[in-house]
């Protein structure tokens, strides 16, 4: 809290804020870097300077961005995980593609081949038909050339 240094009210506005230098802190934290601004006060409407500490949202940042860099750590070991194991369907899906196109080219040569047999079992019963309607009709000229 700032208070203004002639009245001692607690009710400032601040005109101007600007970093200052860094300084040393006795805790862990290290080093912070605290606002020097020019504030009016409400009341008596004096105009100062004085420094404002932001301690606490240098740790709630410091603390965000440990969480943030985490969470991206986190969220690229996923993602790598979830790579490595869509590589590893494609390549099952790439042998499978492989094998299959072999079984129908099997399948293929192996229906060629029996339309093959199929044709030349058709042509064959289509001759023994004309060889049997040759003969009957051979069979039923003989007796009227007899009578």
């Amino acid at each position: 809290m700032i208070t203004c240094p002639k009245c001692g009210a607690t009710a400032v506005n601040f005109v101007k804020l600007w970093p200052s230098a860094l300084t040393e802190t006795k805790d862990t934290e290290g080093k912070t870097q605290p606002l020097t601004g020019v504030f009016e006060c409400r009341e008596c409407k004096t105009k100062f300077r004085a420094k404002v500490h932001s301690k606490k949202k240098e740790k709630q940042q410091i603390v965000n961005v440990k969480n943030s860099v985490e969470k991206i750590r986190d969220l690229r070991d996923d993602l790598m995980q979830t790579l490595r194991i869509l590589r590893e369907k494609i390549q099952m899906l790439e042998s499978e593609k492989r094998n299959l196109l072999e079984e129908v080219e099997t399948l293929r040569k192996t229906a060629e081949a029996r339309v093959t047999i199929l044709e030349g079992e058709v042509n064959q019963m289509r001759q023994e038909v004309k060889a049997l309607k040759e003969l009957l009709s051979s069979n039923n000229t003989a007796p009227a050339q007899k009578s």
